[in-house]
């Protein structure tokens, strides 16, 4: 993998970061010509959650649905087009109109967020 926050995941790993989100209807896999170019997951977590999340950046299964704030978990392009995923979700998807937060640098020993 390109993305050097994905590149040493584990098998294992699927089964909190993209199991849930398939099964919830909250992922998006993008097609170019019958191929997959991207993947993007959201959730939706309560304040607990969320600062449990930052504090250690993994949800467990029922963490996905837990609350009404909005997350960006994943978005995985390794071709590029970040930019076009990240439209289309605030457009298409269950994220339309709502301001969304993701994990971003660390700020110190704090875990920055951004939103969006």
């Amino acid at each position: 993998m390109n993305s050097s926050a994905h590149r040493f995941m584990f098998v294992t790993d699927f089964e909190w970061r993209i199991l849930p989100p398939v099964v919830l209807d909250q992922a998006k896999v993008y097609m170019r010509d019958e191929s997959p170019v991207a993947f993007a997951s959201w959730a939706f977590l309560s304040k607990e959650v969320a600062d449990r999340y930052r504090k250690i950046g993994r949800l467990a299964p029922p963490d996905w649905k837990s609350g009404d704030e909005p997350w960006l978990i994943d978005v995985i392009a390794p071709f590029g087009s970040v930019e076009e995923v990240v439209k289309d979700l605030k457009t298409n998807t269950s994220l339309a109109g709502k301001t969304t937060k993701m994990l971003g640098p660390k700020v110190g020993e704090e875990q920055g967020i951004i939103e969006f």
